[in-house]
């Protein structure tokens, strides 16, 4: 039994570091490091060649250019399709990084960061359902998270991660067209607060 549970301990550890195995937040890399790349310090020469050395990038997805690198990178997390990732430049040194949908849960992000410091949220009506999106925002590190679609009780820390933007910013001229007002986050649920609205949604898409 006691060996069952230390079993049971290693699989769940080994599956909540996957977040950690790629990103790395200190003192060194205080806008969030990836795959050793750390926005604003990095050049795009190193950057290409932490790129084209990694064994987690699809080679046969990988395009470079004046402006970015844009390539798939296998996340590690077993059944998980391929996240597509834009580097950006910024004269010599990498500017950004942006990733689209991840396997990662709200709960592994928050383990990494901490509380968010503000949010964006709306509940988006469709033709056959309805749904809460999502944005979360760290001051500190400059990240900021997209999340859809969100569970109908609001924030939740099982909800999936849909985008990670490394070293952004975070208004309303970057959110799409109809998006939440950006709030200070309260934590998880707190969806009437988030949204006093929520018997006349605001969002409506065609």
């Amino acid at each position: 039994m006691k060996k069952m549970l230390i079993l049971m301990v290693l699989l769940l550890s080994g599956c909540s570091s996957l977040l950690t195995n790629h990103f790395v937040y200190d003192d060194n890399c205080p806008r969030l490091c990836w795959l050793g790349i750390n926005p604003g310090i990095t050049t795009v020469k190193e950057a290409q060649e932490l790129v084209n050395s990694s064994s987690a990038i699809d080679k046969n997805r990988l395009q470079f250019s004046d402006k970015s690198i844009l390539t798939d990178w296998f996340t590690g997390r077993p059944r998980a399709f391929p996240s597509t990732v834009n580097i950006e430049f910024e004269g010599e040194l990498v500017k950004s990084i942006s990733f689209g949908q991840l396997p990662y849960k709200m709960d592994e992000v928050i383990d990494l960061l901490g509380q968010p410091d503000e949010i964006s949220i709306r509940l988006v009506l469709v033709p056959d359902a309805e749904y809460i999106e999502y944005f979360v925002y760290y001051h500190s590190s400059k990240t900021l998270v997209h999340v859809l679609p969100g569970t109908q009780n609001g924030p939740d820390p099982v909800d999936t991660v849909s985008g990670l933007f490394l070293n952004s910013e975070f208004n309303q001229d970057i959110l799409p067209t109809g998006s939440g007002t950006i709030q200070p986050w309260i934590g998880y649920g707190h969806l009437k607060d988030y949204i006093p609205e929520m018997q006349t949604p605001s969002t409506t898409i065609p």
